[in-house]
């Protein structure tokens, strides 16, 4: 996976490539049930999803991923030619 190749590159350091790797997981399967869903449903299947048609929960998590993502990008932007040396 590109994302541990990253760590093990030091392009992300610590936790973060787990981070990562969790969010995209995470957001992977909720995109990837709601497609099951509207298979099921007789609807073509698409990657977009309301979020009012998340409950709070689900909605709460995937805000958490998406800060996490940024918060490591912004980071990564900003160090990415100091991690590489």
């Amino acid at each position: 996976m590109p994302l541990r190749r990253a760590s093990e590159g030091g392009l992300l350091q610590g936790e973060e490539a787990d981070v990562l790797v969790g969010a995209f997981t995470e957001i992977h399967q909720l995109v990837f049930d709601e497609e099951i869903a509207d298979i099921r449903a007789g609807r073509t299947p698409n990657t977009w999803i309301s979020p009012d048609s998340l409950d709070s929960l689900t909605r709460r998590h995937l805000r958490e991923s998406f800060r996490s993502i940024s918060s490591i990008q912004g980071v990564v932007d900003g160090e990415w030619t100091r991690r590489l040396k």
